[in-house]
């Protein structure tokens, strides 16, 4: 007998396997709205993120795997928001980190000026040798490449 998935979980895999970041955020939104309710926010209430959940989480999303550490860059750049994970989700990939496990570059993140995606670019460019170091960093991560 097969199951269906709930709607929530099936746009999760959904946005995973072929996103196109704006358009389809809400297939991935939709699980973190299920998992947290009304203590999720989005965009102005959440200081630009595409997710909070204060006190835990910052999600970031994108639309292309190879874009995950400057979303991760981008998550530790929030200064005005309380969380202790940041949680990274794009095409075939998703990463989740403790943010006490990368504190170094978190403390580089709010160190640099410029709103948080500015930021993140930034700062994917100076460390992309270091990907694969960040990438064990995580507390868990999940890709397809």
């Amino acid at each position: 007998m097969t199951t269906k998935l709930p709607d929530h979980v099936a746009g999760v895999f959904k946005y995973l396997t072929d996103p196109s970041e704006r358009a389809d955020e809400d297939l991935v939104l939709g699980w973190f709205r299920h998992a947290f309710g009304n203590s999720f926010t989005r965009q102005a209430d959440a200081n630009r993120a595409d997710g909070y959940v204060p006190g835990h989480l910052v999600l970031e999303l994108k639309g292309n795997s190879r874009d995950w550490l400057s979303g991760l860059f981008q998550a530790l750049a929030q200064q005005d928001l309380d969380f202790s994970l940041a949680v990274v989700v794009a095409r075939n990939f998703i990463g989740v980190w403790h943010v006490d496990d990368v504190n170094e570059l978190r403390i580089e993140a709010l160190s640099q000026s410029g709103a948080p995606h500015h930021v993140g670019k930034t700062l994917a460019t100076l460390h992309r040798r270091q990907r694969g170091e960040i990438l064990t960093m995580a507390s868990w991560s999940c890709s397809k490449q």
